[in-house]
């Protein structure tokens, strides 16, 4: 039987918008600009520019007034609704990217 989660243990990106926020591990969004860790890039820097356009290269959902985009290292989850994935959750541990997970899908509404 296959897992429900998909996990990645790494580096990734995450994209504050007007909507809220997007999260992708490097697995998915391969960008190759030189972000260091932690580092937030907000609009009008040069690296914002690239990073969105990279974004945008892959063909996922448009952003809508993208506000900065911080370069993370962490854990990354995503969760098999059934008939789709959710988007990916992220956070220092698995435990925060599972709480991030509940909090935007409600993953855990039916077992408690």
């Amino acid at each position: 039987m296959a897992s429900r989660f998909k996990q990645y243990q790494g580096l990734g990106w995450v994209f504050y918008h007007s909507n809220g926020i997007i999260s992708f591990p490097d697995s998915v969004l391969e960008i190759e600009y030189p972000v260091k860790v932690g580092d937030v890039i907000a609009e009008g820097d040069t690296m914002y520019d690239l990073v969105l356009a990279s974004y945008e290269e892959h063909e996922f959902d448009e952003l809508v007034d993208v506000s900065s985009i911080r370069r993370f290292r962490g854990v990354f989850l995503c969760f098999n609704l059934g008939s789709s994935w959710t988007g990916w959750g992220y956070g220092d541990t698995k435990e925060e990217a599972l709480e991030m997970l509940d909090d935007q899908y409600g993953i855990f509404d039916d077992l408690f």
